[in-house]
Parts: structure tokens; sequence; C-alpha cells
């Protein structure tokens, strides 16, 4: 067995084998073409045998009855209405895989109606007179349409699936069609006997092909897959599957006769029924034509009035002999206008007691002649007419006559076939009976009479055995579809039964049928022993050329097994000194044809050990490794050549690796004689490959874009890195213009130049990613050299410095925010104490005013008291010069202002200091309602030109646990972004100002502060964004995006809390800042 390749996994060759695969998939749609056509053929021919059976039910109806059927419910209660019902019944018991059959009308709207079917009145299955046919196929509308017969189905309606076979019955005088005889067979009973009258023929053409196949099979093969030879191992399968297609064609067959056997006997009965009833009609006009050529003289109306018996049996006694002798009449009587019989003129018995037959009290009823079968007491059958004797207008009384049953009967003689005449107990009186006609014997036998009477045989008394199945089927209306086969008298017979009822559709007996079978048996029997002779020879024909196909391969594959060992050792000798292992196996078993003993090398194993375990080179392939095995076992399977590796385990516990190859080695003919292959120690590769994918695993995982280029400047690696920025694959880097990827396309060609020179270049350039962004990066660039230290390629690091820019940028705006802080602090430090000074002196000023005022006007009353003179006038020009009211009234109000503003710029100052006060590392109670001031100070600036501030603060708030630093730039943050908003609604000057809203409440444990302008609104698209950091809507240099993401930070991350906003496009915002209170014991959940 090859090390490599298990003989039990490895599929045929190809070449020979797959032109056998051909011819057998040839063979196969052959069989299933030559079976279609078969069964389509045998379909067809049933189709044809259904529209004859069809043609024959119409055939055997009277046009005049069908023209007395007005399709309506008044049908139901006529006598033709329900004789051809029960005509219909006893042809579909003829048909034993018939389901209904019909008659259709169709209306002036062309909706098909049921004019009468074969199923009984009252059952469910019936379709009475008049109902509308809602499935009807369109076959049946064509067919009213053409009058021409027609087969149709399968179709589904409220009855099942069926196929149908449908003729028209047309009006012997006019031609038109009077109705549609339609006959269901049951789809599943049609498909059945489709298939089994096509079995026989197509299991024969199946039985060739598999013969023929199997040769084939054989023919193609290159050698045993078995030491046994394939005569020994195939021929009892084969004999044995031609022994069971032979049986089952004999089955088959047997089916076939059986439904055969059906079919005939079903067709006699129909035959002898069919006779019966035109034998019943013609009797019945005979009938009539007898008893209205009856002439009733002045004596038979005075006789029937005055209930003369004597006069009416003697004067008409001549009469009923000569009806006897030529008309077969065995009953006539005269009865009065009441019914009571007066005279047996045939001499049954004697007038005079009233008889129950049902002829005589339909005539009785109607008043109008009456024909129908009547059976009376004794038991006789006999087909009656009854009709009134009218003398004038006065009914003298009425005349019976009738024909016995059994004089019907006698004249009808058909070979193999025997009739009998049954009559119901029920209907028979024990007295009459004793002395009637009846088989069955006298009064001795009325007590082992159990259902019925036989009153009449064509032959003997049927047999026990005939009146015991009798008993199994009374009170079953489908008689025909037993299938009973009963042996009596020397003879098989088939029963069956015609039911017989009177004018009043009363059952009153039946009509046994009894069919001799045994000379068709007989003749089964011996087709059945001349075609088994005749498949047995077929048979050993068939073992026979098998035998011989199998020796011949035998001996052909045995030659080339030989060619094939003798080719083995040429190649052993020619691979005997090779490095490699080289190893060749017989195809498909796997047998090792030789191996070079560098395979014991590789394996560190005996080839010896390979030979005796099969399975040995899958034990020893490593678990990881087992795929690759199963799939190089696949590929060999669906292609000529194979290659995989795998690593070994050998017997030391090292581990190697092995490169395996396989090929497939043909013949002349094409077909596949081995598969020859190579086995190579790639142990070493692999280490060094290994270490390879670390490096370029460490690459491939280098947050920098790296790119590797050839000699000629095309790149052969980019790491992953490198295709997301540059939007690039391994495939597609290939033929692109590196130095497209420069957004100065003329820098990067020179870059790559001196690279290409083995100059390295380390700079930073705009660089184009995709999409076409351009982004600055750090380029680093280093050529590769050989051992020659030649120039074969270089090598690019690209590190995007776009985020480090903007960082830079961010840090750079930070650093001077917190120089102007601290610049501020200490301007905020230096302007307190001079402040102060100013306040100070200002207030002394004011009191000192103060002081001197009294001072001034005493002088002023000293002088004024003093009179004129000189000094006076002079002091008078100084008072007025200095305008001392003036003085008095304005000087009060400008050092008021003076101490307002000095105010003013104490609480900036503080403010500011405040602003620029450093935060602690623990938490601290703050007054927001004074912060919120503080805030509204220090950016008064910003919105005092653009918005009003109201303020609605809740005293009470208690002091808040918190940084103080971040929540006032927090209130600053809102403060300046709603001013802003504002500005950005109302650029114009001119227009109203703005309004800035800000709120304070308490809820429970926490504080709310609302801050709310009415300027622009956020927009739908910035909304999901608005916290996120370095987003902003405001044009460069207007806003860096740090402001709400700062405060988001604070509030939610730093103190709990959370920040939200509402927001309405237009019309304005809302922020909302919650923060915990931080007492002790409040841990509840933030307000929604």
């Amino acid at each position: 067995m090859n090390p490599l390749v298990p003989g039990s996994d490895l599929p045929p060759g190809k070449g020979g084998r797959r032109r056998t695969g051909w011819m057998l998939a040839g063979l196969v749609l052959l069989g299933v073409g030559v079976s279609a056509w078969i069964v389509h053929q045998m379909d067809r021919d049933l189709r044809e045998h259904l529209l004859v059976q069809t043609r024959m039910v119409a055939q055997s109806l009277d046009p005049e009855e069908i023209r007395e059927l007005s399709g309506t419910e008044a049908d139901w209660s006529k006598p033709g209405y329900r004789r051809i019902k029960a005509h219909l019944e006893s042809l579909r018991a003829a048909k034993p895989n018939g389901r209904f059959i019909y008659l259709l009308g169709q209306r002036e709207d062309g909706r098909i109606f049921f004019h009468v079917d074969n199923v009984e009145q009252g059952h469910e299955d019936e379709s009475p007179a008049g109902m509308i046919y809602e499935d009807a196929p369109e076959a049946f509308r064509r067919v009213f349409a053409s009058g021409e017969g027609a087969v149709t189905g399968p179709f589904s309606d409220a009855w099942g699936m069926f196929i149908s076979g449908a003729v028209p019955l047309r009006d012997p005088e006019t031609g038109a069609v009077l109705t549609v005889v339609a006959v269901d067979i049951d789809a599943g009973d049609w498909r059945w006997d489709v298939l089994s009258r096509a079995a026989v023929p197509a299991g024969l053409v199946w039985v060739l092909l598999i013969v023929l196949g199997v040769l084939l099979a054989l023919m193609g093969r290159t050698g045993p897959s078995s030491p046994k030879p394939i005569l020994r191992r195939l021929l009892p399968s084969l004999a044995g599957l031609i022994v069971v297609m032979i049986a089952a064609a004999a089955l088959l067959f047997h089916h076939q006769y059986q439904d055969h056997l059906d079919e005939s006997t079903a067709g006699l009965f129909g035959l002898v029924e069919r006779e019966f009833q035109v034998d019943m009609e013609n009797h019945a006009r005979l009938l009539a034509a007898l008893i209205h050529a009856l002439d009733m003289t002045e004596e038979t109306h005075a006789a029937l009035q005055a209930g003369d018996a004597g006069f009416l049996t003697a004067h008409w006694g001549d009469v009923y002999e000569g009806l006897r002798r030529h008309g077969h009449v065995t009953r006539f009587r005269f009865h009065d206008a009441s019914g009571h019989c007066l005279a047996r003129v045939d001499g049954s018995g004697v007038g005079g007691d009233p008889l129950p037959s049902s002829v005589l009290q339909k005539a009785l009823q109607s008043g109008e002649a009456v024909t129908g079968l009547d059976a009376g007491a004794d038991g006789d059958p006999v087909l009656s007419i009854c009709r009134p004797v009218m003398d004038g207008d006065v009914r003298s009384g009425y005349v019976e006559l009738g024909i016995g049953l059994g004089e019907i009967l006698a004249d009808r003689k058909t070979p193999g076939v025997e009739l009998a005449v049954l009559v119901r107990k029920n209907r028979l009186d024990r007295e009459r009976w004793a002395g009637g006609p009846g088989l069955s014997g006298g009064g001795a036998a009325w007590d082992g009479l159990t259902r019925d009477a036989v009153v009449w045989s064509s032959g003997e008394v049927p047999p026990p055995s005939v009146r015991a199945w009798l008993e199994e089927i009374a009170g079953q209306s489908a008689y025909w579809k037993q299938r009973r086969e009963i042996t009596a008298e020397g003879g098989v017979w088939r029963v069956g039964v015609l039911p017989l009822r009177d004018v009043d559709g009363q059952a009153i007996g039946d009509v046994l049928v009894m069919l001799d079978i045994l000379p068709e048996k007989r003749h089964f029997h011996q087709l059945v022993r001349t075609g088994g002779a005749a498949g047995g020879v077929l048979t050993a024909l068939i073992l026979g050329m098998v035998v011989v196909w199998l020796r011949r391969t035998d001996l052909s594959m045995q030659a080339r097994q030989a060619e094939v060992q003798e080719r083995e050792a040429r190649m052993a000798d020619i691979f005997r000194h090779m490095t490699d292992a080289v190893w060749s196996v017989d195809w498909p078993d796997g047998r090792l044809l030789f191996a070079t003993p560098s395979m014991e090398r590789l394996y560190g194993r005996e080839i010896r050990e390979f030979e005796e375990n099969p399975r040995l080179w899958r034990d020893v392939v490593h678990a990881e490794d087992q795929h690759k095995a199963e799939a190089f076992l696949n590929a060999l399977r669906e292609r000529e050549s194979a290659r995989s590796e795998w690593r070994v385990l050998k017997p030391d516990g090292t581990i190697s690796w092995l490169k395996i190859s396989g090929q497939h080695v043909h013949g002349e003919n094409g077909d596949l004689l081995r598969v020859d292959g190579t086995a190579s120690d790639i142990t070493e590769q692999k280490k060094a490959m290994g270490q390879l994918q670390q490096i370029r695993a460490a690459i491939d995982d280098y947050s920098d874009s790296v790119l590797l280029a050839d000699e000629t400047g095309t790149a052969t690696y980019i790491n992953q890195a490198f295709g997301k920025r540059f939007k690039f694959i391994q495939e597609t880097i290939r033929g692109a213009d590196i130095a497209r990827l420069f957004h100065d396309p003329e820098q990067g060609a020179d870059i790559l130049s001196d690279l290409l020179l083995g100059v390295s270049r380390e700079e930073e350039v705009q660089m184009e990613g995709g999409g076409s962004t351009v982004f600055p990066a750090l380029l680093r660039g280093s050529p590769s050299l050989n051992d020659r230290y030649d120039v074969v390629g270089f090598s690019l690091i690209i590190t995007d410095l776009t985020e480090r820019k903007r960082m830079e940028s961010q840090l750079l705006h930070s650093q001077k925010l917190e120089s102007v802080g601290q610049l501020a602090a200490g301007i905020a430090h230096e302007i307190n104490t001079p402040i102060q000074f100013v306040g100070d002196n200002l207030s002394f000023l004011g009191k000192a005013f103060g002081d001197l005022l009294p001072l001034i006007d005493r002088y002023r009353k000293r002088v004024q008291s003093a009179g004129c003179g000189d000094e006076t006038a002079e002091l008078a020009a100084l008072e007025a010069a200095a305008d001392l009211d003036y003085l008095r009234t304005e000087l009060p109000n400008a050092l008021e202002q003076s101490k307002e503003g000095v105010r003013r710029v104490s609480r900036i100052v503080r403010a500011m200091k405040d602003f620029s006060h450093p935060g602690g590392a623990e938490k601290t109670p703050m007054d927001l309602n004074r912060a919120i001031a503080t805030a509204l100070t220090v950016a008064r600036n910003e919105w005092r030109n653009v918005a009003e501030v109201e303020t609605c603060l809740d005293e009470t708030l208690p002091p808040v646990s918190c940084w103080p630093g971040d929540i006032n730039q927090v209130l600053l943050n809102l403060i300046l972004n709603a001013a802003q908003a504002i500005a950005e609604a109302r650029p114009c000057e001119e227009e109203q100002k703005g309004r800035i809203t800000i709120r304070t409440v308490r809820r429970d444990e926490w504080v709310e502060i609302h801050v709310q302008d009415n300027g622009t609104g956020i927009p739908e698209k910035h909304r999901s964004r608005i916290f996120t950091p370095f987003f902003t809507s405001k044009d460069v240099g207007k806003g860096t995006g740090q402001g709400l993401a700062m405060a988001y930070n604070i509030v939610v991350r730093k103190h709990g809390g959370d920040i939200r906003f509402e927001t309405k496009a237009g019309e304005g915002t809302t922020f909302i800042v919650t923060l915990p209170i931080g007492l002790p014991g409040t841990e509840k959940a933030a307000p929604a």
C-alpha cells in the first residue's frame, strides 16, 4: 500500500472510465426514454379503449327514454329515470375499475348539468337530476359543441381525481346531441393499469440494458480491485438479478392476466345483462301487443261486472292456450274493479282472493296499463302487464297477462354461462311456496331458506359454495366488484348478480350469473409453462454470455497487471538514487508499485510498515494537517495532478515538513494506469518562511503605512495600514504609479528617483489618500541593497501627521488660553489694591465734601453781611467763576458714579479671581446662583450687544458639592454658546436683541440649570454629534469644537450628572444641566 494514497480512498481514473461512464449514462437515458415511450403508448391504448367502452354504454341507452328526461327534480319519480339509473349501475358494475357513469346535459347559458348517474338515490355521492356540474372539464363542453367523443384527464372535481371518456348520444331523427355519456375511471387505478401494462415490456428492456451496462463497466476496468476473479465475484449477483427480473416479469404478467380476466368476465357479465334487458323489453312489448289485441266482448264485460269467474275461465281458456303455445304466456287473469282476482285463466288457482300484485296495484292507482316485474306469493317472478277493461266510460275490471322469468331466460343459451333466478324470502308465502315451482324444495325446505330462494336455474341448483357467497355479500351494492372465484361442480366460477325490482323499485330478487373460467385458467397455466420454459432458456443464454465476457475480462486484466509490474521495475531502477522520494501506485486500488529508499528517511519508517498497515500514512500525518491530506486525495479524484504540504510525526518524536505531489499516468487507450508522485523534505524552508511570516505579520500590524517596491519602482507589498489609508489592495497596487500618491507628483518623482539611486529620504510631505483627501505625512524612504550593494528596490514608511498637527494646534491654543488666564489672574491681583485705594479716597472725598458744605455756607453769609467792598467783590467774582451752586449739585453725583464704577471694577476683578482660582483636589460646596452671576459678569462683553439676560434663580438652593473651577467653565461655555447662537440669528446690529434665560431649580436631591436662548437652534444633522470632541459648525477660527465636549465630560463623567438639550430649528435651544447636590445619603437616580 502506498504510504501516501490509500487504495480505499482513491477514485477510478479518467479516460477509458470516463467513456464508460458516458456510455452507462447513455444506456440509462435510453432506458428512461424507451420506458416513457412504452408508458405513453399504453396510456394512449387505454384511452382509446375507454372511448370504445363509453360508446358501447351510449349504444345501450334508449334515446326515447332520454328525451323523456327534463333535467329537473321532476325526473326523480319517473320510472324511466330509475330504469336508466339501474342500467348505469349494472354497466358500471361490469367494469371493475369504473367509478361513475352518468349522463350530462347543457343549458342555454352553457352550464353543464347532470341528467342521471349510476349512484343509488339518496347516497352522498349521487348527482341528482338538474344538479349543475361546477367542475366540468372543458373537454365536456367541446363534446357538446363538436359532437365528437373525447377522453380527458386526469382532472379533479368534488368527487376525486379521474380520467373520463365522454361521447355524445344523438337523436336518431334530428341528429342533435341529446346527452353526453361520461364514464369516470379513478386516476390512481388508471395509473396502475398503465404501469402494469407497461411493466413487462419496460422490464425486459431494463434487463437487457442492465446486462449490457454491467459488461461495459467490466470492460472499462484497468485491473481487479480484489484478488478474487471478477467472474467469481459478479456471476452470482448477475444470476440473482436476472432471476429476480424474470420473477418480477412473471408477477406482472400474472397481474395483467388477472386484469384481463376481470375485464373479459366483466364484459361477459355486461353482455349477459344487456341481453337480459333486451329480452325483458322485447317481451314487455309482446305482452303489450297481446293484451291490446284481446277482444273484450259484451259477455266479458257482463261477466266482469257480475263476477262470473266460470264464464271467464271457460270463454278465455282456449285463448290462453294459444298464447301459451305461441307467446310463452304463463299468467292470464281477470280482476274486478276493486282488484280482487275473479278468474285465473292460466289455471294457477281459484279466483276470489285479493293478490298482492305490484303491477295490479299500480294499475289501480293510475287507471292505465302498467308493465313491470312481479313476484307472486308462490315465488315465480313474472313479467306482467295489467290494463283496465272499459265498457264505454265504465271500468268493468282488469285483465293481466304475464310471462314467467324462467320462460324468458330459458331461451338464453351462452356457452360457459349458467343462470338462476332468486326471490327474496320476505316476498314469498309459505303455503303457496310449498306447492309452487321453486327449486329449493317444498315445505320441508322453507326453514332452510335464509335470504333468498332459488326458483329457476338453467342447470343444476347452485352449489352450496355459491349460495354461501350470496349470503356473505347480502346487502352490498357493488356485487360485480367481488373478484370471487368459486370452485364447485368440477368448474371454477365467477359469480355476479342482476338485481330484480318491481314497478315500485323494490327489490324482489336477483338473477344469478355464473361464468365458468376454468378453460381460461387452463390456458393461462399452459401459457405460464411455455413462458417459463422460454424464460429458462433465455436465462441460460444470458448467463452463458455473461460468463464468457467475465472470463475474457479476467484474462485481459491479468495481462494488464503483468505489464504494470514490468513498468514498475523499470521505473524503480531509474529513481533508485534520487534524493527526493519517488513513489508509484496502482490506480484505483492504491497498491504500492515501488518507492525509492529515501522514502524511509523522510518518514523514519520502513516501507514494509506501510504495506502491512495501509492506514499508517494517515496516522503519521500531524493532527492539524489531516484536512490537507484529505484535500490532496479529493484533488486527485477531480484533476490529473495534485500538490500539498503537511507535517509528519517520526518515531523519535521529531516533526518534518513534506511536500507531496501526484500525477495521473495514462495508457495508450487513455485508461488510467497508475499515479506517480514525489515527496520532498521542506522542513528548513518552512522554518525560514515562518520567520519571514513573523516579520511580515509585524509589518502588517504596524500602524504606519509601509510600501515595498522593486528595482523598477513597482510596488510589491503594502501593509494593512497602507491599504486602508490609500484605498489599495495587494493586487491593484502593483500597477499603480507611486508618484501619484504625493500631492505634488514632481516632488514624489524626485524622492523615488533618489531612492532608486540609493539615497535615503526623510521629510514632511503632503500625500493624497483615498477619496482625494490631502494629509500631512512624515515620509522615511530607504533603498534596499543586495550582497553586491546594488539597489534592488526601496521601502517607504509613511506616518500620518494629521492628528499630530491637530493636537499641536489645540495644545498651542490651550497654552495661549492658559497664559491669558494666568495674566488675567495677575492683572486682577495688581488692580485689586489700587482699586481699593481709589474707592477709599472717593469715599473720603465724598464725606469731606459733605463736611465742607456747611462751612462754605457760613463763609458766604459772613461775606454777604460784610457789605460791599473790594474784597467782597473779588470773592463774589471767584464764586461765580467756580459756579459754586453747580458744584454743590453735581459733585456728589460725580463722586457716587465714581464709587459705582469702582464697585463694578471690583466685581469684575473678583469674578476674574474666582475664575482664575485653581481647583482643589477634592470637591467643595459651591453656591450655583453666585457662580451664574459671576459667569454672566465675565461674559458680559459677549452678550451685552446681542441679548438681554433674564435670570430666575431659586434662592433656596443649597450648596452643591463640586469642583467650582470646572462648573464655572461649563456655565461660561453655555452662556457663550447662547450668545453666539443669538448673534448668528441676528447678524445686523439694528435688529432687536435676543434673550438668554437662566433658571435654577431643585428636584429632590438634584439641581437643574436651564440655559435657554432664542437663537438659530441646532440642525437635525448636527444633533447626534453635538458633544463630540472637535466637532463644530462654526467657521474656521470661531470655534474649536471643545466647549460642549468639555461640558459633557465635566458634568457626566466627572460629576455623575447629566447634560441634555431641547432644540427646535429657527426657534432656539435649551441646555439642561443636572448635578447631584452631593449631600450624604442622597444617591438617587437623576431625574429624566
